[in-house]
């Protein structure tokens, strides 16, 4: 029987009945008995696939079983449980699911002991390399004592290890002093003690306040707990310091973002710590007087290469105001742009 409830019909389009009563009235002078039996083999084996085929659960593993047999001698794929068959595994109890995340749908199981990155995702992660203690290459093998030991793929395993997002190390330089003369001798100090702040401190401020929404202060709390001092004012002095350097970076994202066909823009409230009278003024000018909120505008431009530009703009003026000054160095031959 089909899936359906039908009767199963191989290739040729005949239920799989009839092909079998045509099979078994040929006399044994026709054909021999192992041609027989080669025969009805192989209309077993295309009703089969073509069952598989109607079949809504069939699959390439489970037709390629059909066709060339199991490859392993599991029991289930002795017996002939498929498991690509049944909504539960059985061997690790995990209801299957497909990419919808609809149950009953097959999947392969996923082996044990193996986490979800391998090895060659640690890219941030130093790489200690472990001698063998007692062998190296063409050593003689001490367990045959007459072959030779050549390299191979090295055994990997993966340490993990809690520290502050900024790290650091005091540097000691010896110094000494004679006791007759009392001439000073120092130590010279390694090329990374000559500055305090490595250049991936204020990178690494920028990511956590900005990228990741950290508050300065809470970022200050962890760094105390770990031992390493940073505190809010020198992380925000040096992310300051940094984004001076990058400016014509941001003046030259703000011009393509200009040009593109399309840009989105939304306001939200931003509490502004401190911003002076004369600040209000220079952005303002004469309603700074009337204006006190103030606002974070969010602006994304959608360029005709399909990438995305998101710029922020916080201080006293609103999404519109903010969306002005950036159109400001659109080109003039372009069209207006769709603003959602």
């Amino acid at each position: 029987m089909s899936a359906d409830g039908g009767p199963v019909s191989c290739a040729t389009g005949l239920p799989l009945e009839e092909l079998l009563q045509i099979a078994n009235q040929a006399t044994v002078e026709t054909i021999s008995a192992q041609q027989y039996a080669t025969l009805t083999r192989w209309i077993h084996w295309s009703a089969r696939v073509r069952e598989a085929l109607q079949s809504k659960d069939a699959s390439i593993n489970r037709l390629r079983r059909i066709a060339f047999g199991a490859t392993t001698e599991k029991t289930r794929a002795v017996l002939g449980q498929d498991k690509s068959n049944s909504v539960e595994s059985q061997e690790d109890g995990v209801i299957d699911t497909d990419a919808t995340g609809k149950k009953g749908a097959p999947c392969k199981a996923k082996r044990r002991g193996h986490g979800r990155h391998c090895a060659a995702a640690y890219t941030g992660a130093p790489r200690v390399k472990i001698p063998h203690p007692r062998l190296k290459h063409a050593d003689r093998c001490p367990a045959c004592n007459s072959g030779k030991v050549r390299l191979q793929k090295p055994v990997t395993h993966i340490h993990l290890h809690a520290a502050a997002p900024v790290q650091g190390k005091v540097i000691e330089c010896e110094r000494l002093r004679c006791d007759l003369c009392g001439e000073m001798f120092v130590a010279p100090r390694p090329p990374e003690a000559r500055k305090k702040y490595d250049e991936s401190v204020p990178a690494m401020v920028a990511i956590q306040t900005y990228r990741m929404g950290v508050p300065l202060n809470a970022s200050a709390q962890l760094q105390g707990i770990c031992g390493i001092p940073l505190p809010a004012g020198t992380q925000y002095g040096l992310a300051a310091s940094a984004a001076r350097t990058i400016e014509p970076v941001v003046k030259e994202l703000i011009r393509r973002a200009a040009n593109a066909p399309q840009v989105f823009n939304d306001d939200t409230t931003k509490t502004i710590l401190k911003l002076t009278p004369q600040q209000r003024v220079a952005l303002l000018g004469a309603d700074a007087v009337h204006r006190t909120g103030g606002y974070t505008t969010g602006i994304v431009a959608q360029t005709e290469d399909a990438h995305q530009i998101a710029l922020f703009f916080t201080g006293p003026r609103h999404a519109g105001e903010n969306l002005t000054e950036v159109l400001k160095q659109r080109s003039p031959g372009l069209p207006p742009p769709l603003q959602m």
